[in-house]
């Protein structure tokens, strides 16, 4: 875990789910959302049930009384307001699955997902994650954490074009993709998340080199998406790619900005810490 300090996250270190938890707890560590308001179980004045004591519970929450009828431990909580949910959009079609230096768009997006949901857990909220071929359930703690980041770490790219706007649950919704799919479709999306209990932040990946075409002359490059082969020949091409690509990000941004979203472009040469320390800060902000 030594080379987390560098500017960006190499695949070597998540080699496995439990690899990848740690990781997230370390990048974590001392972030917070700002708050929502939404329904937890907890202590509070109108009683709901009692669960069984664990460790780590405040013994002040004890009920005493039925320690007394029954010689064991047992919490009394209540429904209380409190922070509300995160949502996960993860794009894991096959474009994703392009890579600069070892690091791919979708295994950014793994660890992007593992460390806010950690944000989320060590706050008492709850999260689920949508992709287009897999989804978790909406729930909180610990435990269902640690069954996410392995669900996420096995994450793997697809075809699929499953549709998760059922995953609409009142507060934060975060939409992790490259964008390369029709404004028309982006606009759908965003219209069908935004609404006056939801709130949107957009998470544009991108590679400095794609973002440039900063290849040797004459390469190949393979479309994700249809397996077309293109070789990649004059300057003019080039222009024409970037004239494309600048349009079509234009668009984007100025459809976030009219729905009030959050858009941020990350690099996958990006220090993952300074990006989840913008996007807190940012949510924070926007309260």
């Amino acid at each position: 875990m030594s080379q987390v300090g560098q500017k960006y996250i190499n695949h070597e270190l998540i080699d496995s789910a439990n690899s990848l938890q740690l990781l997230s707890r370390y990048l974590a560590k001392g972030l917070l959302f700002g708050k929502h308001r939404s329904k937890r179980m907890n202590q509070g004045i109108e009683f709901a049930q009692y669960r069984p004591y664990v460790q780590g519970d405040d013994f002040r929450s004890l009920d005493w009384k039925m320690y007394g009828k029954t010689g064991k431990y047992f919490i009394r909580q209540s429904d209380i307001d409190t922070e509300t949910a995160f949502t996960f959009h993860i794009d894991n079609s096959q474009s994703m699955d392009y890579k600069e230096e070892g690091l791919s768009k979708l295994h950014l997006s793994k660890i992007i997902v593992s460390c806010l949901s950690y944000i989320a857990t060590q706050q008492g909220d709850a999260f689920t994650w949508a992709s287009l071929s897999n989804t978790i359930k909406l729930s909180s703690g610990l435990k269902h954490w640690n069954y996410s980041v392995s669900e996420l770490y096995n994450l793997e790219s697809s075809r699929s074009l499953q549709n998760n706007n059922d995953f609409l649950h009142p507060g934060i919704h975060f939409l992790l993709t490259d964008l390369y799919m029709p404004v028309e479709s982006f606009k759908k999306k965003i219209n069908s998340i935004v609404s006056k209990d939801r709130e949107l932040v957009v998470i544009h990946l991108m590679g400095k080199n794609e973002e440039n075409l900063s290849f040797p002359k004459d390469s190949k490059f393979i479309d994700l998406e249809s397996n077309e082969h293109i070789l990649l020949s004059s300057n003019q091409y080039r222009k024409q790619y970037k004239d494309r690509l600048q349009s079509h990000e234009k668009i984007i941004r100025d459809t976030c900005y009219e729905k009030n979203v959050l858009i941020n472009k990350v690099y996958l040469q990006d220090d993952v810490l300074r990006v989840l320390k913008k996007l807190s800060i940012q949510i924070n902000n926007s309260n």
